[in-house]
């Protein structure tokens, strides 16, 4: 349902729908990243060491007196292959 609820919402691949809140004139998504890990900047290798987690949150102009908002989980990455080297990035979105 989460991956229905993410094409009903228009969002990006990757982000899973976790629930709709609904409020007085506003709709909250709540979504959080999908599985699987990111690929490094500097060394190009797949990271799945997850170092911290963050919400963001992203508003639009009220659309027919409802306002929406999407909560995104975001997490940063660091790379096991580049902590020997100082001069490459560690830590990534």
């Amino acid at each position: 349902m989460s991956r229905r609820c993410a094409r009903l919402f228009l969002l990006p691949e990757g982000l899973d729908v976790e629930r709709v809140v609904q409020q007085l004139g506003k709709t909250i998504v709540v979504t959080r990243p999908g599985s699987g890990g990111r690929h490094c900047p500097a060394c190009g290798e797949r990271s799945h060491r997850v170092h911290s987690r963050y919400r963001r949150t992203i508003s639009d102009l009220p659309a027919h007196g409802c306002a929406v908002s999407i909560e995104v989980t975001v997490r940063r990455f660091r790379c096991k292959h580049c902590v020997s080297s100082p001069n490459l990035c560690r830590v990534f979105r």
